[in-house]
Order: C-alpha cells, then sequence, then structure tokens
C-alpha cells in the first residue's frame, strides 16, 4: 500500500508545498479587502485630526463617525475575504489582523458615545 497517495492533497499552483502561504493575494477581491484596509486604517488616524484641526472639536463628530464606518466595513470585509472567499495571502491576513481590532475599538467608542459615557 502506498502511503504517499493518501497523504497527498491538492495544493493551489501558486503554492509549491502544503505549509507556505502566498504573499499577495490570487484574485481582486482579496486586492479589494487589502485597499479598504489601508484606507481604514489611515482613516482611522487622519479623519478625526483633520476633523478638529480644520473645523474645531466641536465640529469633529462627523470625521469620527466616517472613520469608524469605515473601520467597521474594512474589517467586515477582510473577514469575509479570508473566510468566505478563501483569500489566506499574507496580507490578508495582515490585513484583518490591522481591521478587527480597530473595528472593535471603533464600535466601543460608539456605544460609549451613545450611551453618553466618556
Amino acid at each position: 500500500m502506498d502511503i504517499s497517495a493518501q497523504g497527498e492533497r491538492s495544493v493551489p499552483p501558486d503554492r509549491t508545498d502544503g505549509t507556505s502561504r502566498p504573499i499577495t493575494p490570487a484574485i481582486k477581491i482579496g486586492w479589494w479587502a487589502i485597499v479598504l484596509a489601508a484606507i481604514a486604517v489611515v482613516s482611522w488616524t487622519a479623519l478625526p485630526v483633520i476633523g478638529v484641526l480644520v473645523f474645531g472639536e466641536q465640529n469633529s463628530g462627523a470625521f469620527m463617525v466616517a472613520a469608524m464606518v469605515l473601520a467597521v466595513a474594512a474589517a467586515v470585509f477582510n473577514v469575509l475575504s479570508v473566510s468566505v472567499w478563501k483569500q489566506r495571502s499574507v496580507l490578508n491576513i495582515v490585513a484583518v489582523i490591522l481591521t478587527v481590532p480597530s473595528a472593535v475599538i471603533a464600535l466601543a467608542e460608539a456605544v460609549s458615545i451613545l450611551l453618553g459615557s466618556e
């Protein structure tokens, strides 16, 4: 009995063995997830600062809400990209690691603002 034939599994063409991961995504959905993650991470830091510097502290809430929405949207899209659309490249996994915690923080911030506790 040939043991190697039983243990074989199919390997995508861009992977040479069963242990390495591709660095870049294989399809456009994976790239969209990475771009959305980059936009969300930049907006998470830049939009509130722009809102305070340009419009003053009292009018910067809209910028914070926009950053929160982008962070949550990027996290959902990246989780779907990795779990449903099977884009398990290194860049997609890093994007998930960056966006999911920022989305959790954004949701916690939104809840604290809605409840009125700061």
